[in-house]
């Protein structure tokens, strides 16, 4: 799902392979996007296909992963409700592809396009996130129901005709994605781990991990879950800051977790030599919301269509609001990942892996 929308000349960039022109403008794309007119349009809406939806002219945001390009009369570009991919622009380009020389249009903004000239549009405030101090505060259980109750519904909406991949990983989001599609007794295979595509790693980190495979199908990933379900350590130090909870510490006093050697690895530094704490809740909150949802991972490649449910805004606020002692259990134990597969197929908690990417304590 990488596109380069500019009036000049192509540019050679990668993945880009498919060129267009149309009302006056270059469109480059990988492979595999569709077209409905002067309408181009890539991945999966929640609830309905993403075909009907743009054969319809139903524009409207929507969850999913997805991006619609319409060049029928003033070029616009409609996402879904979590833009799953970044966006970079100047006057006269538009790309989601990283490019030093444009500028950045963080979440929630988009772009417009006026008198053939692109500009950023600030995001509709229904998207942003804000902490509310009258918003109730979740306990584990609670947390653990909101997700898997999530979970089976977007499962059970995803209408798609494309053969279902999940990744034979013993990762725990990966895991718990999977074991939605177990609980729904829909059908999938399992890729191999041999055929990732790890000559993709300069389209983004995540996307070394994807199963290399030509024929047209959607992926199942587990992409988002660190950063939106409570188990990056720096994004839950700063919403324990508030509680006087020091994370450095709590690893200190345990010999072995999950989370343990993967935080030691890669997280102690960080947490050791920042300079920015959050003693007010509300900073705290808003900053790790701001900085989640600008975290963008994984859209879709050529012929590989990736779901990617837990880049998803509703859920990913509602966890902000746990309590301590529940986050504390999954930035240490994957303690609600955990309750979740068990309560979704209990049987996949033995393929999860005991330690993170196997980083030992």
């Amino acid at each position: 799902m990488f596109f380069y929308i500019s009036h000049n000349e192509p540019v050679n960039k990668k993945p880009l392979t498919e060129m267009h022109k149309v009302n006056n403008y270059c469109v480059q794309l990988d492979k595999a996007w569709h077209r409905v007119g002067d309408i181009f349009f890539k991945g999966y809406a929640i609830g309905q296909t993403l075909k009907n939806k743009v054969q319809s002219h139903n524009f409207s945001t929507a969850k999913g992963n997805y991006v619609i390009l319409d060049f029928s009369q003033t070029p616009s570009i409609y996402c879904d409700d979590s833009r799953s991919f970044p966006l970079f622009f100047n006057n006269n380009t538009l790309t989601n592809i990283n490019d030093s020389l444009l500028e950045p249009i963080y979440f929630d903004g988009s772009a417009i396009n006026e008198n053939n000239q692109w500009k950023w549009c600030k995001g509709d405030s229904k998207n942003s996130i804000q902490f509310d101090p009258e918003h109730k505060t979740y306990n584990k259980t609670e947390i653990v129901d909101l997700i898997c109750n999530y979970l089976i519904t977007v499962t059970q909406q995803l209408d798609t005709d494309l053969p279902i991949i999940a990744a034979n990983s013993p990762g725990v989001d990966s895991t718990l994605v999977r074991s939605a599609f177990d609980y729904c007794n829909l059908t999938y295979s399992l890729g191999d781990l041999s055929a990732r595509a790890k000559s993709l790693y300069y389209l983004g980190w995540g996307y070394k991990q994807l199963h290399s495979i030509d024929t047209p199908h959607m992926q199942l990933t587990g992409f988002c879950g660190d950063e939106l379900l409570l188990r990056n350590p720096l994004y839950c130090q700063w919403l324990l800051d508030y509680h006087n909870i020091d994370l450095v510490k709590q690893f200190d006093n345990i010999d072995y977790c999950y989370m343990k050697g993967f935080f030691n690895a890669k997280y102690r530094d960080k947490l050791l030599k920042r300079d920015q704490t959050f003693k007010i809740q509300a900073n705290g909150f808003n900053h790790t919301a701001n900085v989640a949802v600008n975290d963008f991972q994984m859209w879709h490649f050529d012929h590989t269509i990736t779901f990617t449910p837990l880049r998803n805004l509703d859920l990913a606020t509602e966890c902000l609001y746990a309590d301590p002692d529940t986050i504390l259990d999954q930035v240490m134990h994957a303690g609600i990942s955990k309750a979740v597969i068990e309560k979704l197929n209990a049987k996949n908690l033995a393929c999860v892996e005991k330690y993170k990417n196997g980083y030992i304590p």
